[in-house]
Order: C-alpha cells, then sequence, then structure tokens
C-alpha cells in the first residue's frame, strides 16, 4: 500500500522533472513559439493527483520554481473540490489534464 507520504513523494519527483521539461521547452517557445502541450497535460494530470491526495498547495507552488504557467496550472487544480472516491478523483483528474491540453493545443494553434 502506498502512504500519503511515499505517494507525495513520487509525485513530488514526476512533478520536479517535468517542472525541469516545461521551462526549458518555454524558454525554447520564446524563440520558436511552440509549447510541448503533452508535457502541459502531464503536468496538469501529476497536480490534479497531488490535489487529490492531500499535496498542499503552499508544497504544490513551491515546485513551480516561479513559472507563471505551472502556477496557473496549480491554482487551477486547487479550485477543484478534492473527491473522497477513487472514481471521481480518477475522472477529475483525467478532465483536467484534457482541459489543460486543450487550452494549450489552442493557444498554439493560434
Amino acid at each position: 500500500m502506498v502512504t500519503l507520504s511515499s505517494g507525495f513523494c513520487l509525485l513530488e519527483n514526476k512533478m520536479k522533472a517535468l517542472v525541469t521539461a516545461i521551462a526549458l521547452l518555454v524558454s525554447f517557445g520564446a524563440r520558436s513559439a511552440t509549447v510541448d502541450c503533452n508535457n502541459v497535460a502531464e503536468f496538469a494530470e501529476v497536480i490534479m493527483e497531488a490535489r487529490q491526495v492531500g499535496v498542499s498547495m503552499p508544497k504544490a507552488i513551491e515546485l513551480a520554481n516561479g513559472s507563471k504557467l505551472l502556477e496557473k496550472i496549480i491554482v487551477d487544480a486547487y479550485e477543484v473540490p478534492h473527491y473522497s472516491t477513487q472514481e471521481y478523483r480518477s475522472r477529475k483528474i483525467s478532465d483536467f489534464r484534457d482541459s489543460w491540453y486543450l487550452a494549450c493545443f489552442k493557444a498554439m494553434s493560434e
């Protein structure tokens, strides 16, 4: 069984890797006008998963390293209620991921 503490460590490592990847893409995006929407969606998924298992918002914000995009994703995730059943959590996580992918895709298509 994964405890909240060990589960958070896994999520934290995943978030740190995604923060690094997105930061690199966004810095290249300033020059090439592209951002990898798959990475944005994956970060959104991990953040919502963290939200649903009880990770505090200050801890999540800390991992954004000042990235306004990542902070926006985190704020959006924490505006969503915490659900008690796995079914609702899973649905909310996938919906949140897909909504961020869609928003990114639309922004890159303009």
